[in-house]
C-alpha cells in the first residue's frame, strides 16, 4: 500500500540551476526517510510587456519558454524518481512570481526546500526571493547547502535565541523530529540573554533537554551556552553539524539580521521553523509520526 499520498508533500522550488538540483536531490532523501512524496516547483513569471519585440512574437516566444522549462523539469523528476523507486515525485510548472508561488505551495507543504550556494562566503545580501520566501512560508523551510554534506553521525543543532516559551517550544520539538529521523544527537545551543549568574528568561532548557530525552531515548541531547546575539557563534556551532534548526517571527516581522547572516553563510544545511501560529493543522508532526524506511 502506497501511503505517500496521505500527507502533505515536499515541495522543492526550482529554477534550473546547479543549487535548485541540489535542492531537489535533499528533498528526495527527506521524503524517503520519512514516507512522504515530493512536489518539484517551477515559478514561470513571463513578462506582461516586452516593447522591444513584436506583439505577435510575445505568446510563441511565452510558450517557447514554459515547454523548455516544463522539459527540464520533467527531466529532472524521471531522473529523481528513477534513483528513487520508492518515492512518489511529481512536478509542476506554476504561472507566477516565485515567491508569490513558493509562498501558496507552503500552505500544503510538510517542507519548502531551496537550494542555496553553501559555500561560507559572507553574502552582503540573502537575496530578495529567498529572504521573502523565508520570511512568509507558512510551512518549515530547508536551505540546502550545496557543498558540506556531514555523514550520520554529526549532530542536528538547533539554536535557542528567544524567551517565548511556545515558540521555544516549538522549534525544540521540531529540532527534535529531525534528530529522530536522522538517527542522530541533538545539540541545544543556548543563545539568549542574560547577565552572569542568572539564568536567561524564557523556558529553562536544562529542564527542557530533560523532556526531549525521555520523549525520544533514541536521540542524545545535550545543551551548550553560547554567546548571545552572535551570529558567527550559531555558525560555529553549527559548523561540524549535519543540520542547523533556528526559530523565525511572525511573517509580517522582516528577518533579523543576525538570522539573515546565518541564512547566508552557513555551509550546513539550515532549517527555519516559523511560529507554532503560523504552522497549518496538516504540519511537520502528524507527518514524522510514521517511522523511517529502512
Amino acid at each position: 500500500m502506497d501511503l505517500t499520498g496521505r500527507f502533505p508533500p515536499v515541495v522543492v522550488g526550482v529554477d534550473g540551476s546547479p543549487l535548485a538540483e541540489v535542492a531537489a536531490r535533499t528533498g528526495v532523501e527527506i521524503a524517503r526517510r520519512r514516507l512522504l512524496p515530493v512536489r518539484l516547483v517551477r515559478a514561470f513569471d513571463w513578462p506582461t510587456r516586452t516593447p522591444t519585440a513584436p506583439a505577435v512574437s510575445r505568446p510563441a516566444g511565452r510558450e517557447a519558454a514554459r515547454q523548455a522549462a516544463s522539459a527540464g523539469l520533467g527531466r529532472l523528476r524521471d531522473v529523481l524518481a528513477g534513483e528513487h523507486p520508492g518515492v512518489r515525485v511529481s512536478a509542476a510548472v506554476v504561472d507566477g512570481p516565485a515567491v508569490t508561488v513558493l509562498v501558496a505551495e507552503s500552505l500544503r507543504a510538510t517542507l519548502l526546500v531551496l537550494g542555496a550556494r553553501g559555500d561560507g562566503r559572507l553574502a552582503e545580501v540573502l537575496g530578495p526571493v529567498r529572504a521573502a520566501v523565508f520570511r512568509r512560508s507558512v510551512s518549515p523551510v530547508l536551505s540546502a547547502a550545496a557543498t558540506v554534506r556531514r555523514d550520520g553521525s554529526a549532530p542536528v543543532v538547533v539554536g535557542v535565541d528567544s524567551d517565548d516559551d511556545a515558540a521555544t517550544r516549538h522549534l525544540l520539538s521540531a529540532a527534535l523530529l529531525e534528530a529522530a529521523t536522522r538517527s542522530s544527537d541533538l545539540v541545544v545551543a543556548d543563545l539568549r540573554r542574560s547577565t552572569p549568574g542568572d539564568r536567561p528568561a524564557g523556558v529553562d532548557l536544562s529542564v527542557a533537554c530533560r523532556g526531549l530525552q525521555s520523549t525520544c531515548p533514541a536521540v542524545r541531547v545535550r545543551l551548550e551556552e553560547r554567546a548571545a546575539d552572535s551570529p558567527q557563534r550559531l555558525l560555529d556551532a553549527g559548523r561540524d553539524a549535519q543540520l542547523l534548526v533556528v526559530g523565525r517571527g511572525s511573517r509580517d516581522e522582516p528577518l533579523p539580521g543576525p538570522l539573515r547572516s546565518v541564512l547566508a553563510q552557513s555551509v550546513v544545511p539550515v532549517l527555519l521553523v516559523p511560529p507554532a501560529g503560523d504552522v497549518h493543522e496538516r504540519g511537520t508532526v502528524r507527518a514524522l509520526a510514521l517511522p523511517a524506511r529502512s
